[in-house]
């Protein structure tokens, strides 16, 4: 009988929304370095996800 190994899955929330998060940040952080405008729903998304899983 064959060992078979199930499929492999999804990432957990937490750690998506932690990577998530993080490209955001540097998202952001280049924007300013290039004095561009950063996208409001950036800002938006980076602020629920701070408040979710904190820095």
């Amino acid at each position: 009988m064959e060992n078979k190994k199930p499929p492999l899955g999804i990432l957990p929330r937490k750690i998506h929304d932690s990577m998530r998060l993080e490209g955001l940040k540097a998202a952001i952080i280049r924007y300013v370095n290039a004095s561009c405008e950063i996208d409001p729903e950036w800002v938006k998304e980076y602020n629920e996800l701070i408040k979710k899983v904190g820095d």
